[in-house]
């Protein structure tokens, strides 16, 4: 497939349909392609919808459930309220002998923080984008789970923190963290 009207020896040749529908095939997917003279040429990638599935760990947040895509958990710790500590004006937590920036899901959100300082201990998710580790602090876990990620609307779509939506079997709308932009907003 070439956008280009003629083939020379540096150009015009375009990239290989039959490398895009080996790819595609090999994901258990189908390339077609639809062309009209004088009004262009559609490309259609169909994939199976097992692509969309993500396995997350749910947690609460104040009145929410958020979704964490299981890919950047590192792993869930319980720490009690003497383990967050203040470095350099901001919290963190000492895990395995690293000092991580410690950030509250609440805040992140802005839900109020009426009832967090009575609990003794915490859960801390620890995820990971890239290189960069942060300890998030929910409010509790709920569960491990399986979901069809669904992308944002316009209106949506860029709204910190958040990556996308699923809908869990009792009808609930639950949404996924973006985790590469809750450590972002962690760094400041």
């Amino acid at each position: 497939f070439s956008t280009s009207d003629e083939v020379t020896d540096l150009s015009g040749r375009g990239v290989g349909m039959d490398v895009v529908r080996e790819k595609i095939a090999n994901l258990k997917g189908i390339v077609e392609i639809f062309s009209e003279k004088d009004k262009g040429t559609t490309v259609v990638m169909k994939l199976p919808l097992t692509l969309a599935i993500t396995e997350c760990i749910l947690v609460n947040c104040g009145p929410e459930i958020f979704c964490i895509p299981i890919e950047t958990v590192v792993e869930i710790v319980r720490i009690g309220r003497n383990e967050i500590r203040t470095v350099e004006t901001r919290e963190a937590v000492t895990v395995h002998g690293h000092i991580l920036p410690l950030l509250r899901l609440r805040d992140v959100f802005g839900f109020s923080e009426r009832g967090i300082f009575e609990k003794h201990f915490f859960q801390l998710v620890i995820v990971q984008a890239v290189e960069r580790k942060v300890a998030l602090l929910v409010d509790g876990l709920v569960g491990r789970q399986e979901i069809v990620r669904k992308n944002l609307g316009d209106p949506l779509r860029n709204v910190r923190g958040i990556s996308g939506a699923t809908i869990l079997g009792d009808g609930r709308v639950v949404l996924i963290l973006s985790v590469s932009s809750i450590i972002n907003t962690a760094e400041g």
